[in-house]
């Protein structure tokens, strides 16, 4: 057995890893441009800062309600109004 062989599959193999990396990069960032496009429309300046401190930042709700000092749960409720206001009847 020489020292070059299976070093093909090894190659494609991680080729196609590395491609699946960059996939998952490009949709994550296509992810975030959303969420700057919806927090345009978001008046509440605090509103906005919890929507992207756990959507963009990926910090639990324990960690943002202790970043903007408030309850995790008064969090919740300030983005779960802001998206119903978005999206009424849906």
């Amino acid at each position: 057995m020489s020292s070059t062989e299976g070093l093909d599959p090894i190659i494609i193999r991680r080729k196609k890893l590395y491609q699946k990396y960059w996939d998952k990069v490009a949709e994550g960032q296509k992810i975030i441009l959303e969420i700057e496009a919806f927090l345009e429309g978001v008046k509440d300046p605090e509103t906005r800062t919890i929507i992207r401190i756990k959507y963009i930042d990926g910090l639990t709700w324990e960690e943002v309600g202790d970043v903007v000092h408030m309850h995790r749960t008064t969090c919740y409720r300030k983005v779960l109004n802001e998206i119903e206001r978005e999206r009424p009847g849906e």
